[in-house]
């Protein structure tokens, strides 16, 4: 037999050692080098203090006179790392290069953001972190979702922005195209019955005119409707303002504008105002001799005329936008005004900014094919110049009590459409609550109730909801990146802490008109509306993450508050439209958030087809598509989100068809099948980040009927936590109590809403 192979018994001593350092037995080779007391750990104490944690327990540095080599070894390595790193871009630079002519749009994987720090030499020059906080910075960058929003590029370079948080828009507008309205302007123009003159100085705004422009002595003696014309058309727009938009108010309509411009209009007991010769503004009147007439601005009367474009918009006796030509004409009046003084030609005034807002809002409610881009737009110019007169709080500069009220109210009217209008878009805010002095407005409309509290009326409750509420809503979830979840969940919090005005919780009064009814109703569309902002991006990451049952994700909190909200939304939108149907659905706003409610739902079916909240979903959305098949006979909205609501049903009844018969799905993440094969309306609706193309336009040629909204509570409750506040799930430990009381109650309420279907 061949003689077994003997080891060297000095390799085996060394292999000894070596077992015996790993095992902590012997101090580490470094320590007994430099003659250190070792705690024999690995890594030791020691070599953790001089930053030479990688080579304990066997590893020794380099020997030398003091330092020496060790340094001059660092630097070989600070170059070798540069030299990789010049490697390193030169092969990126080349497989972007390479990815770009494949035509796929989603990025290659080598090319994820993370993997892009790796050639970064600065984290070598960075102070060393202890261990336990590298691992909590990794487990808070853990939260971070890949949720940037959707890029819209037209063939022609023009690009168009939406934020995570701009699902439903994303989906009306950028997926589909952005297409032009010249021509529908131009044809329109005509059947206004402007001349055209007054046209084309329409179509300029907001540029200067180029051409002769008539005087203001025209536009009055020729187009101000006769004073009976003009009082309904002002009642039109006072139902309506209060509890959509009142960027002008009863009081100022009634006491300063009016009387303006009609001798007919009545009198304020102290006159608004004086010009610079001493005569009332309130004496002046249409029969006033034009030299009397200088002492008025173009902007208030372009103001008048937006008044007189929103009481034609509502009025139902006509049509909707954008066949209302009535409405239409105000609106280029409105237009031609503030071209006879050009914005960048004077200080704004309140009147100019006025104008402004009620103008954005206008174009939303034209349902036109850019409208969303025109209504930021406007409301842009019009925030813009409002910080310079109206952010900071005017009775510090002893303003007359009722400039200084009108100011306030306008201010917040402007500072939570501006919210709004950064949630639904997904773009930065123009106002910053730090940066804002301006005091609420006084509340003359509060009232008492039947226990002696004092119930703010709804515009003082809207303005201070904006401030508390809907403001932190913006700076929390509108950052660089996507929130943490403990943020949105604190968010909620929040939102569920501020009442509901009683008049809100209640049924609404017997007989009640549109204004009063939509003040009873509007607190609780705004709570469901910014619990929708706040969770549906996390909603729709809890459905992808565990399809099967949602409520067992880590996200389990944003799926039920968001599919409750979208319910409870849709349900309240349907109520106020069977009151009202034909003044419900002209206001674009509405039908906005029932479309992203809708979108909410049928993802449950269509990405969670074989979980239980599946049939009553499905059923919500069957409910949904009938609610928006009624709404669009009386046009607005309605129409063009109706086709998409009827896809994603049918759809959703698809994949649950085939779900129930065990047809397979389509295989997720299916190599064999090309990547971005079409646009889903989940990943698109929870702010994935996507870059979608576009076309270029084309070049013109010339609940129970007695309840109020949602049955949940506005108040959180007191005193110990009852049994239906308690929950053995761990995703609701740091939840608000009412959504822990939603969730002990979910299973029967879907119980309850198939058995009655």
């Amino acid at each position: 037999m061949p003689q077994a192979t003997r080891k060297d018994p000095t390799m085996q001593r060394a292999q000894d050692k070596e077992s015996k350092r790993a095992r902590g037995a012997l101090s580490c080779a470094e320590c007994r080098r430099l003659k250190l007391k070792c705690d024999k750990t690995v890594p030791c104490s020691s070599c953790k203090r001089r930053g030479c944690s990688s080579i304990c327990p066997n590893g020794v540095l380099i020997t030398g006179q003091g330092t020496r080599f060790v340094l001059a070894d660092t630097e070989k390595l600070h170059a070798k790392i540069e030299q990789m790193s010049d490697r390193i871009r030169s092969l990126e630079d080349a497989l972007i290069i390479l990815h770009s002519t494949t035509g796929v749009q989603e990025p290659h994987p080598l090319l994820d953001r993370d993997l892009l720090k790796i050639k970064s030499s600065l984290e070598l020059h960075a102070a060393i972190q202890s261990d336990s906080k590298v691992k909590e910075e990794e487990m808070e960058d853990s939260q971070y979702l890949d949720a940037f929003g959707t890029l819209a590029i037209r063939e022609d370079g023009a690009s168009t922005f939406y934020g995570r948080s701009a699902g439903s828009e994303v989906n009306g507008q950028s997926l589909k195209g952005v297409q032009t309205i010249r021509e529908w302007q131009q044809q329109a123009a005509q059947a206004r019955g402007l001349p055209t003159v007054l046209s084309n100085l329409s179509h300029s705004f907001p540029l200067p005119a180029s051409q002769p422009i008539p005087d203001l002595d025209y536009l009055v003696d020729t187009f101000l409707p006769p004073w009976q014309e003009a009082s309904r058309l002002c009642e039109l727009y006072l139902e309506q303002a209060p509890w959509f938009f009142g960027a002008v108010t009863q009081r100022q309509l009634v006491e300063e504008i009016l009387p303006m411009w009609y001798t007919e209009a009545p009198r304020p007991a102290v006159a608004p105002s004086l010009n610079q010769e001493g005569v009332s503004v309130g004496d002046r009147g249409v029969d006033t001799p034009p030299l009397a007439r200088s002492g008025l601005g173009a902007h208030d009367l372009a103001l008048l005329f937006m008044v007189f474009c929103f009481g034609a918009l509502t009025d139902v006796n006509l049509p909707a936008a954008p066949d209302n030509m009535q409405s239409e004409r105000y609106y280029d009046l409105t237009k031609v005004g503030l071209n006879l003084e050009g914005l960048l030609d004077r200080p704004p005034s309140v009147a100019t900014v006025q104008a402004l807002s009620l103008m954005g809002i206008y174009e939303g409610m034209r349902s036109g094919e850019n409208s969303i881009e025109s209504t930021w737009a406007l409301m842009g110019m019009a925030t813009k110049l409002a910080q310079s007169v109206l952010d900071r709080d005017c009775a510090r500069w002893k303003l007359p009590p009722a400039e200084v009220q009108k100011r306030r109210a306008l201010f917040w009217e402007l500072f939570i459409t501006d919210c709004w209008q950064s949630l639904a878009t997904g773009r930065l805010a123009t106002f910053s609550l730090p940066f804002v002095d301006c005091e609420l407005p006084y509340d003359p409309d509060g009232t008492i109730s039947d226990d002696g509290t004092v119930q703010p009326s709804f515009p003082f409750w809207k303005a201070r909801f904006g401030a508390e509420c809907v403001s932190a809503v913006v700076q929390g979830t509108l950052t660089s990146r996507a929130p943490k979840y403990s943020i949105i969940l604190d968010l909620d919090r929040k939102i569920r802490d501020m009442e509901l005005p009683k008049y809100a919780q209640g049924p609404i009064p017997e007989g009640a008109g549109l204004k009063e009814t939509m003040s009873c109703c509007m607190p609780t569309n705004y709570r469901e509306l910014t619990l929708l902002y706040i969770h549906r991006c996390f909603f729709t990451h809890a459905i992808q993450s565990n399809p099967t049952d949602p409520i067992k994700s880590q996200y389990a909190p944003s799926f039920l508050a968001g599919y409750r909200s979208a319910c409870d939304l849709l349900n309240a939108v349907r109520k106020q439209f069977t009151m009202f149907p034909a003044q419900i659905a002209r206001f674009w706003v509405l039908w906005t958030h029932a479309f992203s409610s809708t979108v909410m739902i049928s993802s449950v079916v269509t990405h969670g087809s074989r979980s239980k909240v599946a049939p009553a979903a499905l059923f919500e959305l069957k409910s949904a598509c009938e609610l928006f098949e009624q709404a669009a006979r009386h046009g607005g909205r309605a129409v063009k989100f109706l086709p998409i609501v009827q896809r994603l049903l049918g759809k959703a009844q698809k994949v649950y068809y085939d779900t129930c018969n065990g047809i397979p799905p389509a295989i997720p993440n299916d190599i064999f099948r090309p990547s971005n094969t079409g646009s889903d309306e989940i990943s698109v609706f929870s702010g994935k980040t996507h870059t979608v193309a576009t076309k270029a336009p084309r070049t013109p040629t010339a609940r129970s009927p007695g309840s109020n909204g949602s049955a949940r509570s506005s108040q959180s409750p007191n005193g110990s936590p009852s049994q239906s506040h308690l929950t053995t799930n761990p995703s609701f430990a740091e939840v608000h109590p009412t959504l822990v009381q939603e969730l002990n109650g979910f299973e029967g309420h879907i119980s309850a809403q198939l058995q009655n279907a």
